[in-house]
Order: structure tokens, then C-alpha cells, then sequence
């Protein structure tokens, strides 16, 4: 099925698993292409309990994700951090733009990109290789930021961040970083 110009495939694609993709057009050269998927990694633990009050009504969400990664082989790992919100009509241009901070050590790239329609959506990406943790677990702390400079916080009917681990390969790992660094 189609979802506005991208093929949506009917199925779920399974970890370590090497599929062929094929796409062929009347009009057109057949292409094709083969993939093999990456390990799934555990997550041991995600915590966002703690907020912390700043001054000049920041709040700022305490997070900390670790994971096990996997050991004696390169690993590279993609964090998505999601912030979801309803706006009141009224509070219509009183969105929060998310941000993260991080003094993590490990961190290579880190990038937002945001999305308003009926809700309002961020996301922020940081990317990750495992040089310096392979085969161990890895911690990643940061804090997800909440600016209320445009009013009360009570204003959003809802507000969701969402963490979530992913394990890319290598080839996907440097192509982000080429196109980050040298502009979409």
C-alpha cells in the first residue's frame, strides 16, 4: 500500500535476516538491492522519572537509557527522542521545541527535526558507534528540555516523549554522517 509517495510494505522485518528488494516499472530499468537487517540490542533500563526545576520556568526531564552491546564486533546505534503534543487552538504558536543536553562522550551527531499539523512533533536523533563501550553496557544520560517562555504548561492538552534504541549497520551509519555533514 501506498502512504503519500512511499511504498509502506505489508510485513515486519526480522533481525539478522537478509531480504531482496526488487522494483520494477514499465517504463524503467529494473532495480534491485539485497539487505541484511541487524541484531536487535536490549535495552536494560529507561528511566525518566526525575524532572529537575530550573529557573525561568524550564523544567528539564533526567533521562537515562542503557543498553547491552553486543561484543567483539562494530556496532552502531541510532537514540530517537520524540516529543508529541496537542495544542489548544488558542495556544496554537505556543509549542515547546524539544532539546536534549548531553555531555555524553560517546555522542558522534545529534540533529532535530520537526513536524507541525494537529499535534506538534520533534525529533532528535543522536548517533552513536560502539569504540568505547563494545561489548559492554553503555549509559546514555541527558535531558530533554521544556521551555514555557509562551505561557503555562497546563495550556497543552497533551504532551509524550518517546525513547527509542536503534541499531543501524555500518553503511546506514556513514551515510547519515555524509549527509549531515554535507547538507541534504
Amino acid at each position: 500500500p501506498e502512504e503519500e509517495n512511499r511504498y509502506v510494505f505489508p510485513t515486519t522485518v526480522k533481525p539478522e535476516t537478509e531480504y531482496k528488494l526488487e522494483i520494477s516499472h514499465p517504463d524503467f530499468e529494473t532495480v534491485e538491492s539485497t539487505i541484511r537487517t541487524v541484531k536487535t540490542v536490549p535495552i536494560l533500563s529507561c528511566d525518566t522519572s526525575t524532572f529537575i526545576d530550573e529557573p525561568w520556568w524550564h523544567r528539564e526531564l533526567k533521562t537515562s537509557l542503557s543498553w547491552q552491546d553486543p561484543a567483539d564486533e562494530e556496532n552502531f546505534y541510532m537514540v530517537i527522542i520524540r516529543q508529541t503534543q496537542e495544542v489548544l487552538e488558542e495556544w496554537e504558536m505556543a509549542v515547546e521545541h524539544l532539546r536534549f543536553t548531553t555531555d555524553d562522550p560517546d555522542l558522534i551527531q545529534a540533529e532535530v527535526f520537526e513536524i507541525f499539523d494537529d499535534q506538534y512533533v520533534t525529533y532528535q536523533t543522536a548517533l552513536f558507534n560502539d569504540l568505547s563501550f563494545n561489548g559492554g553496557v553503555k549509559t546514555f544520560d541527558f535531558q530533554i528540555t521544556h521551555p514555557f517562555h509562551f505561557g503555562n504548561p497546563d495550556n497543552f492538552r497533551e504532551r509524550k516523549v518517546e525513547v527509542r534504541l536503534i541499531s543501524v549497520s555500518k553503511d546506514f551509519f556513514k551515510y547519515w554522517l555524509d549527509v549531515k555533514t554535507f547538507g541534504n
